[in-house]
């Protein structure tokens, strides 16, 4: 979307949170407010910003406002204006130093540079490079709080590159940006030594590493490296408070991340003798409003629910989720819709097989044109959708579990793609014949135990099945929600037009 589409509200509005330079004023802690995964969570920017705004009015501290990354997708916002509006109240808000998410790469690396040109804060990452190793945004950036100086080092994780392949990889198959995996470490102790000669009191890393392996997460790389007092952490979705990581020297290093979707905003404190701690403060507890920021997110939803009508392709044949009584079975039988939603999450995330839960497909894909809000009604939850490796005996007792309850309707009943069952009716609806489909050849094979295979599905889902499916690895903690998913399918990959082959039934689940 052209950037010109949407008035770019409060642009030149700076941050109400600087710090001033005033020595007198050294017995005044730092506070700095910060976010991760907000994943366009846009209703809680208000209280976010409200919070940072009474400190400040306190006169009492130094208040500065981080992110920590993927704030430019996730929800309706971002998807109906490619980041724009989600830019918009990023820029409302005013903080005072950013780094990027995987995320922001979900419109590909043209619309990324575009967005990224136009927040209002400096960008920070010292791993994000062009392939001639030119940064494309600088190291760090140093903060003057009186006396005092903090500098917030970005960091990247490398896993965006195989997480977001269609953005980094061009049409020659060749690498568009780099993440310098390899090199993250020295990199990251760089910048942490440059900061340090250029004056910086204190070394916050906004982080978007996370804690999920193979790659290199932020407790590694606070192991490996020396001179970083606090690190804020993103990507994993994880919620802690405050923990603590000794670094090379052995000596501790706080690290906290605030969750996902605004559940909570973090807050550090840097008290005058020099005690650092770290807290998590519930959005919902939180009184304070910015009005500024409300008149922003209030003038982007007006203009997305315009967005909602919009046209994104065409179904030839109506997809349903129920039979042809009109009885709903997408609940405990095999229904067209529900296929269709398994393959979009299966091909949009490149897995072997995919699931979702009957519970989550609310209704049918009429016939004719499809707009944003038909997929929404669709799909209504906005879960994310995840990418993980698990064995084949797990798949088989979650497959059992969500089965357990035919002929009764169960909202975990799994539709699926890539794979096809049999449920025993008349053994105790025990799961027979698991197939995974060859994309190769087209046919059907036995599922093994003991082979790993990579699944994509929802987190509510996974979460759900957690004791059955057992030892499951996050590929991606968040790949997009699940009716940006849907869309996605249909006007990428499907090219706008749901076939009339979509209406039928595939055989994947069988009742014996």
């Amino acid at each position: 979307m052209n950037r010109t589409f949407l008035p770019l509200l409060f642009l030149l509005m700076g941050c109400s949170g600087c710090c001033r330079d005033d020595k007198a004023a050294d017995n005044r802690s730092i506070v700095v407010i910060y976010d991760n995964d907000v994943h366009c969570a846009i209703d809680a920017y208000p209280k976010y910003a409200g919070y940072r705004d009474a400190i400040t009015a306190a006169d009492t501290s130094y208040v500065l406002t981080v992110s920590c990354g993927d704030y430019l997708q996730g929800g309706m916002a971002g998807l109906f204006s490619q980041g724009e509006f989600p830019l918009e109240i990023v820029n409302s808000v005013g903080y005072d130093a950013v780094t990027v998410g995987n995320h922001e790469f979900d419109y590909r690396i043209p619309r990324f540079r575009e967005l990224t040109a136009g927040i209002n804060a400096p960008v920070v990452c010292v791993n994000l490079t062009e392939t001639d190793g030119t940064r494309l945004f600088r190291p760090y950036v140093i903060k003057r709080c009186g006396s005092r100086s903090i500098a917030f080092v970005g960091v990247l994780t490398p896993v965006a590159i195989e997480a977001e392949s269609y953005a980094f990889i061009g049409d020659d198959g060749n690498l568009l940006l780099e993440l310098n995996e390899d090199n993250i470490i020295p990199m990251v102790q760089n910048a942490v030594d440059d900061a340090r000669r250029e004056g910086a009191d204190y070394v916050v890393v906004l982080s978007h590493l996370g804690e999920m392996k193979p790659s290199v997460t932020s407790r590694d790389l606070i192991a490996a490296t020396r001179g970083i007092d606090v690190l804020l952490d993103g990507h994993s979705h994880s919620t802690f408070a405050q923990e603590t990581v000794m670094n090379m020297d052995g000596k501790p290093v706080i690290t906290s991340q605030t969750g996902t979707g605004f559940v909570n905003l973090g807050k550090l404190i840097i008290r005058p003798d020099g005690r650092i701690s770290t807290e998590l403060v519930p959005i919902e507890t939180i009184n304070e409003t910015s009005e500024k920021v409300s008149h922003t997110v209030d003038s982007v939803k007006a203009l997305y629910e315009e967005l909602a009508q919009q046209k994104i392709g065409t179904c030839e044949k109506t997809l349903t989720i129920y039979d042809d009584d009109g009885t709903r079975i997408v609940r405990n039988r095999e229904c067209s819709m529900g296929n269709f939603v398994a393959d979009a999450y299966r091909a949009v995330c490149n897995a072997q097989i995919a699931f979702v839960n009957g519970g989550g497909v609310r209704t049918v894909l009429k016939a004719g044109d499809v707009t944003f809000q038909d997929i929404i009604d669709i799909q209504p939850f906005g879960n994310t959708i995840v990418l993980v490796r698990c064995k084949g005996s797990g798949i088989v007792s979650m497959l059992e579990k969500c089965s357990a309850s035919y002929p009764d309707e169960d909202g975990s009943f799994s539709q699926v793609s890539g794979m096809r069952y049999t449920i025993d009716s008349g053994h105790g609806n025990k799961v027979t014949d698991v197939q995974v489909l060859d994309p190769r050849t087209g046919q059907y094979t036995p599922m093994l135990p003991d082979a790993i295979y990579t699944v994509a599905a929802s987190d509510y889902s996974i979460s759900l099945f957690e004791e059955q499916l057992g030892g499951t690895e996050y590929l991606n903690a968040a790949v997009m929600t699940d009716y940006e998913a849907c869309i996605k399918y249909i006007s990428e990959i499907l090219h706008g037009t749901v076939g009339a082959g979509f209406a039928d039934l595939q055989g994947r689940i069988t009742i014996r």
